[in-house]
């Protein structure tokens, strides 16, 4: 399209034509439109992703649960500064630690009580 004396006129562009106007740019202008051409492409590739990641992300049920999740918190006032996302996610981690060393002592603890019976199985009546 072209605006032409406040109208909009369809422009039909052969491209052999567009090539043979790039043959005349002079010198200094070549660097300038090799630039502009970069810029619609580039403007082309961005407006294509920014569709195709909104679709993409709008599939991904687990992050829409995890929008949902976040406005319920703001609706109920469950907004947390840096401060105390961090203590959060500390005692979060303690709290994981502690149940993963819990964990661990009570594996170990069976894999003691199922090696002394292998022993004593094995060795015969002592």
């Amino acid at each position: 399209m072209l605006l032409l004396n406040n109208k909009v006129v369809e422009m039909s562009i052969n491209r052999e034509e567009l090539k043979r106007l790039i043959d005349f740019i002079h010198e200094e202008d070549v660097t300038e439109l090799y630039d502009f051409i970069g810029y619609l492409n580039m403007k082309r590739e961005r407006e294509t992703f920014d569709y195709t990641d909104v679709d993409f992300l709008s599939k991904d049920k687990e992050l829409i649960q995890q929008i949902q999740k976040s406005r319920e918190d703001r609706e109920n006032d469950r907004i947390y500064d840096k401060e105390q996302g961090l203590k959060y996610l500390q005692d979060k981690f303690e709290d994981s630690a502690k149940i993963d060393l819990e964990n661990f002592i009570k594996r170990t603890e069976e894999i003691g009580r199922c090696t002394v019976q292998s022993i004593r199985l094995h060795s015969g009546p002592g």
